[in-house]
């Protein structure tokens, strides 16, 4: 369902580990490297954002980006992206907003499968984004 001609860039901590697991030319890291106006820059320009609930999701949804937001330890209709093109993966709901503030709040982020982020993406990538997003 990815199309082959589509480039990633993946722009967060721990993108080095997953491009060494990526063997593809089209995959490049950008961790570290830019500032955030570049940053900015970037995402400006994607078809589609996918990340957690982090100031680059929410720059991203501001720009009029597609965004898929995986959400763990916080509640997504307070935080979430807000306007249209934007879906939101939760697994495990916590039982208070801040739960990430706690020492096993990184189980609700792991309560979400591979499975369950491609399907949405498949689902994302092949409809038409919405009136009203710019991508």
């Amino acid at each position: 369902f990815v199309s082959n001609a589509l480039k990633r860039v993946i722009r967060a901590a721990p993108a080095r580990k997953l491009c060494d697991l990526a063997v593809s030319p089209r995959v490049v890291s950008l961790a570290g490297e830019l500032t955030l106006g570049q940053s900015l820059a970037l995402w400006s320009r994607a078809g589609l954002f996918l990340g957690g609930d982090t100031g680059a999701l929410h720059a991203s949804a501001a720009l009029g980006v597609r965004t898929l937001a995986l959400f763990g330890p916080t509640w997504p209709e307070v935080t979430g992206p807000v306007g249209v093109g934007h879906r939101v993966i939760q697994a495990s709901r916590p039982a208070a907003h801040d739960e990430y503030r706690s020492a096993d709040g990184g189980r609700h982020m792991a309560a979400i499968s591979e499975g369950m982020v491609l399907d949405a993406l498949g689902e994302l990538l092949s409809e038409q984004p919405a009136e009203g997003v710019i991508r």
